[in-house]
């Protein structure tokens, strides 16, 4: 069995269907060079994470594997946000685009949630628990002080749509700030699985409307 799942901590915990594999969009745009891009690879899947959008980036062939680069299961994968703001608009926010392989997330430090400095900012990053220098400056931190790491292989980031230099096709922000975190295990019972859990939170008043549904995956 082979699964990717995604969970959402939102208003609601949504749970997203199994994600199916998408053909390749032409030329997608190259995120900057200081901007944040892991390998999740714990277990059987090799997964290419960002803290930008896409929690699965495409490469030259997939971003998602499973048993290997021949077996590429997943191209990309996003989050999409809709909402209808109060003068009646009606908004999306592409974590990843189907169609172009655009983003409309930027990195945003994972403290102070500011994206004015995601180019320079050291801590404006994706951490990942097997490397030992994200562990010693982990987010994600106890009563006691100590790096809250839950399996195998952990993966924290936040983004958020305010930064204009990622808005794109006369989009609107929503003005949502997005905390990404992944688990993986490598036991025989579930190393078929990434867990991936994003925690949507909106940043302005008043409060956009967020209907059943448009919190979704597009992959």
């Amino acid at each position: 069995m082979r699964l990717f799942v995604c969970l959402f901590c939102a208003a609601l915990l949504l749970a997203a269907p199994l994600l199916a594999l998408h053909s390749a969009p032409a030329a997608p745009p190259q995120a900057a060079k200081l901007m944040s891009q892991r390998t999740l690879n714990i277990n059987n899947w090799t997964i290419y994470c960002t803290n930008y959008g896409p929690f699965v980036k495409p490469q030259a062939g997939s971003g998602g594997y499973w048993g290997g680069s021949a077996y590429n299961y997943i191209y990309g994968a996003g989050l999409l946000v809709g909402a209808i703001d109060s003068s009646g608009r009606r908004l999306v926010d592409r974590g990843y685009d189907c169609a172009s392989g655009g983003f409309e997330f930027g990195p945003v430090n994972p403290y102070t949630e500011n994206w004015e400095n995601y180019l320079a900012d050291p801590q404006a990053r994706l951490y990942l628990s097997t490397d030992p220098t994200d562990v010693l400056e982990w987010p994600l931190r106890d009563p006691s002080n100590r790096p809250i790491i839950r399996s195998f292989q952990d993966s924290y980031c936040k983004y958020s749509d305010q930064n204009p230099s990622f808005i794109y096709l006369g989009s609107y922000s929503i003005n949502v700030v997005v905390e990404q975190t992944t688990n993986a295990w490598n036991y025989a019972d579930n190393n078929d699985i990434i867990f991936v859990f994003l925690r949507i939170k909106n940043e302005v008043d008043p409060i956009v409307k967020t209907p059943n549904g448009v919190i979704n995956v597009t992959g």
